[in-house]
């Protein structure tokens, strides 16, 4: 819950501070155009807070599902505005390998989805070495189902990995990488994607990229979702 809380606040406090910062910019006020860009900024900070409400009202104490829906697109270009200071910053070469021909619509908790997705580009920028590169690729797996998979050449700790797919231990004292970040944080949003409905996995492959994958509903008219398909 903190963590989901601290990203949605960090989400808020990025989208307010670049509308302000343009809304600064604006010096002229014998500017035709000064008031219509004054008035659609200030929309875009209305828009930029708006999320707190529901967040602090009705996720007080717990979290809860708001089914939505968005177009894959969309959902992939807020993720990489994100991360883009940092991909920059470490000098990283990235992708995005889209093989539907179409622009599908993602369905369920599209923002828990997108802080989620958000959250794993974010970890394997970090562990990536500079000059190293991140690709995103996205598969339909079938009607109902997205496989969005997250490969990098960083490095990684393989018990990591082992406490991911086995799960904290029962002895809450003994030692776990799933006690801190990025364990703790990679933790947080395997269970989440679960009270979601999705799935998130992470493996190293063959070749020692890490791929960190994520199955997530696609949006479905008038039909319930069940469990994502086996791994």
């Amino acid at each position: 819950m903190n963590w989901y809380k601290h990203r949605r606040l960090e989400d808020v406090y990025r989208s307010a501070s670049v509308s302000l910062k343009r809304l600064g910019e604006l010096n002229n006020p014998k500017d035709p155009l000064f008031v219509t860009r004054q008035q659609q900024l200030l929309r875009q900070l209305n828009e930029s807070i708006a999320p707190l409400a529901p967040l602090i009202q009705e996720e007080q104490w717990q979290m809860r599902i708001f089914p939505q829906t968005s177009s894959l697109i969309s959902l992939l270009k807020r993720a990489m505005e994100r991360v883009d200071g940092l991909i920059k910053q470490r000098q990283l070469w990235s992708q995005i390998h889209n093989d539907n021909e179409t622009n599908l619509t993602v369905g369920g908790d599209v923002i828990k989805i997108e802080l989620v997705l958000y959250e794993l580009l974010l970890v394997a920028c970090l562990r990536s070495e500079a000059g190293g590169r991140i690709d995103i690729w996205c598969r339909q797996i079938d009607s109902r189902w997205l496989e969005l998979s997250i490969t990098d050449n960083g490095r990684i700790e393989p018990q990591l990995i082992t406490d991911l797919e086995t799960g904290r231990a029962v002895d809450l004292l003994a030692p776990s990488l799933l006690d801190h970040p990025p364990g703790l944080h990679l933790m947080v949003c395997q269970s989440l994607m679960k009270q979601i409905g999705g799935e998130f996995n992470l493996y190293k492959l063959e070749d020692e990229r890490i791929l960190s994958r994520l199955v997530i509903p696609l949006a479905q008219p008038n039909r319930s979702v069940t469990g994502p398909p086996a791994s």
